[in-house]
């Protein structure tokens, strides 16, 4: 995972720079009913990217692919505003639409920098 101060080289980047995700557009879930007055935001895990560092406000996972649609209640999915998309930034420096439909597994394989599985171009 990138966070300020990370050591991740490219050198370990074994699966390929322009295949490995660095920054995607995380999924906000709505508010939950218990939210306390001026947290909202805070409780639906909308915050700055390097807000304080903490797993909370940076981290999204790809175990359980995209957000099923604006109502689910993962703040921890990928996800977007844009209906069937969202985009990531790779780190060879391109951004790249994924399409919400795609694989979880063919996610999980873009988030892992030395997993020896590299994605082959067709899957995207």
């Amino acid at each position: 995972p990138m966070f300020s101060y990370s050591r991740v080289s490219s050198r370990q980047v074994q699966d390929g720079l322009s295949k490995t995700i660095a920054v995607g557009e995380r999924h906000i879930p709505p508010p939950p009913a218990a939210a306390p007055a001026g947290g909202i935001h805070l409780a639906q895990g909308d915050t700055a990217f390097h807000s304080s560092d903490t797993p909370d406000t940076i981290f999204a996972s790809s175990h359980e692919g995209f957000a099923e649609g604006p109502d689910d209640p993962s703040s921890e999915k990928f996800g977007s505003e844009h209906d069937v998309v969202s985009h990531f930034l790779l780190l060879d420096g391109h951004v790249q639409a994924l399409e919400h439909s795609l694989d979880t597994e063919a996610l999980q394989l873009l988030t892992a920098i030395a997993d020896g599985r590299i994605i082959p171009d067709a899957a995207l």
